[in-house]
């Protein structure tokens, strides 16, 4: 799975990594049988084992039926570092340019002759079901196989997309009603902050006797911040192609969980995952969307309209299907209250948010602050949500290193020098921030006009402090000139992916804080393409500057 940050820490280093050496062990031994040696003689170097002092060598191929009648150690021979030829050296990767060029295959590609594609129309109104449809015009339409009626959802079945999603135009639908069906997200902002108000909610941390603190502090600072929803709103819209026939189902679609899909496939069809056939083809981007727990009104709607048919049923959501039947990051509201002593030193930090927590530990904070009262009311609604890059820690970070320099200000001290002084039982986090601030320029004279946000966050394990230089245009929107990063994220398998994953990191998430909101009106998403959706583009994108920490870590 490629979730959570997980691909190169689990699939990786305690996956691959180990298969690899247990690989080479199993070439090294059916070698020394081969040769006729000992396993402590051979060296492998470069896809060959060699025998240096007879000045034999065997190569992988030459020896791979062999080995592979050996039984693999369970826990191999792990090279150190120092040992590495590749892991560690910033390296293309293989995929860019078939990326490129647009000879890439992604599930969207998938293809062939006898093959049917399928529109689908769901429930707008989150949670509603289908109660009639008037089909008579659709199934008139050149091209057209069958409509389709679902528990929640009408799909036009046809021999080429274009016409199924016209087709699907011509249905008349019903859904049922629902309470849902007049809330909006000024409905939605205002229950959040009555709860917020009403409700002391459910404990997340709690250090100290904040509540003390407070109601004994010399002087107190609040400051309340909200976020909406938002879209992943991939470049690749969902879908999913299956095909099931007697006794296999087999499946071309975009995921970041192959196994997941597959178990979600066998489920709906009925099957045995072992006879479930998986495609695998890249993503043209996931962000948390191709996870299929969060994925299944793609999945479980493309398999249940192809059970209906013989051949390969391609399923595609429409650009406003995926941003108005997406699983959206949460809107959060964040409500907070600190507490300075007769000497300017800060002694309490309150924090009331919306959940759901999805990441537990997000909302926490590294500064040593003695009394702390972090905790989350329920904020439900009737929006899916689900994961969004990098999860709470995007709406959090947010949140937190706001507060924070609104605190600096208040006890008059710099932003960057006041975290410092509240960071020093964490290394990691000080040595991200003093070399972002050192390569930014903090503190240096600046253009008339430009000013430099600050914040530091762990997330997943990796530590990164930014430096944002920015300005106010003539409409007094922010313009951002450059971001200055450090990432400490222990050790940096291909520094060059490092690099691109902060870069892609830091324009996506200054797509969300400049343009991203899903606003809600009439039970349903308003919004339903890019021109309702604006995002960060070449022109202004912001010049970026990574440095990257080995700690060792």
């Amino acid at each position: 799975i490629t979730g959570g940050s997980s691909s190169i820490r689990y699939t990786g280093q305690t996956a691959m990594r180990v298969a690899g050496a247990a690989a080479r062990e199993m070439l090294i031994e059916a070698s020394a049988n081969r040769l006729n040696v000992g396993k402590e003689e051979l060296l492998t170097k470069l896809g060959h084992v060699h025998h240096n002092s007879t000045g034999r060598s065997l190569s992988y191929g030459e020896i791979a039926q062999e080995a592979a009648l050996l039984e693999p150690r369970e826990n191999p021979f792990l090279k150190s570092r120092s040992q590495f030829n590749i892991m560690g050296k910033a390296l293309s990767r293989s995929d860019i340019p078939s990326k490129v060029d647009g000879t890439a295959i992604f599930g969207i590609d998938a293809y062939s002759e006898d093959m049917l594609f399928a529109a689908i129309r769901l429930a707008p109104v989150f949670g509603t079901k289908l109660v009639s449809a008037d089909s008579s015009k659709a199934v008139a339409q050149p091209g057209v196989k069958r409509v389709v009626e679902l528990e929640d959802a009408i799909a036009v079945v046809a021999n080429n997309y274009w016409r199924a999603k016209n087709s699907l135009t011509l249905i008349d639908t019903t859904f049922s009603p629902s309470k849902s069906d007049k809330i909006s997200s000024e409905d939605i902002e205002a229950r959040f902050n009555r709860e917020l108000s009403q409700s002391n909610g459910e404990k997340d941390k709690e250090i100290g006797d904040a509540e003390s603190a407070i109601k004994s502090a010399s002087d107190i600072i609040e400051a309340n911040y909200r976020v909406p929803y938002l879209a992943h709103a991939a470049m690749e819209p969902m879908n999913c192609t299956v095909h099931v026939q007697e006794d296999t189902v087999e499946v071309w679609t975009s995921t970041q969980d192959a196994l997941g899909t597959v178990g979600r496939i066998a489920e709906i069809v009925g099957v045995p995952e072992r006879d479930v056939i998986f495609h695998h083809t890249y993503c043209g981007g996931g962000f948390g969307r191709r996870v299929p727990l969060i994925n299944t009104n793609m999945i479980d709607h493309a398999a249940l309209i192809a059970r209906a048919f013989d051949v390969p049923i391609k399923t595609i959501f429409s650009r406003e299907d995926d941003m108005q039947q997406d699983h959206y990051r949460p809107s959060v509201h964040n409500n907070f209250k600190a507490a300075f002593d007769a000497n300017n030193n800060v002694i309490a930090w309150q924090s009331r948010f919306t959940g759901p927590v999805q990441v537990p530990g997000a909302s926490h904070i590294p500064y040593s602050i003695k009394n702390q009262s972090i905790r989350v009311v329920a904020g439900e609604t009737h929006v899916p949500l689900g994961p969004w890059r990098s999860v709470d820690h995007t709406q959090q970070t947010f949140f937190t290193e706001s507060f924070i320099d609104e605190i600096a200000h208040r006890a008059g001290i710099n932003p960057y020098q006041f975290r410092l002084d509240l960071l020093k039982e964490h290394p990691r986090h000080r040595k991200v921030l003093e070399i972002a601030a050192e390569a930014a320029g903090y503190g240096r004279d600046l253009l008339s006009g430009r000013a430099l946000g600050i914040a530091v966050q762990e997330s997943f394990g990796s530590f990164v402090a930014e430096i944002a230089e920015v300005s106010m245009d003539e409409n007094q929107k922010p313009v951002i000139h450059k971001v200055t990063c450090a990432i400490d994220c222990g050790w940096a398998v291909n520094p060059d992916t490092v690099e691109a994953q902060v870069e892609s990191g830091i324009i996506y998430g200054l797509t969300a804080a400049l343009y991203g909101e899903i606003t809600i009106k009439n039970g349903r998403v308003v919004q339903g393409n890019f021109p309702d959706y604006e995002m960060v583009r070449m022109s202004t994108s912001p010049e970026i500057d990574i440095h990257i920490i080995e700690s060792g870590e």
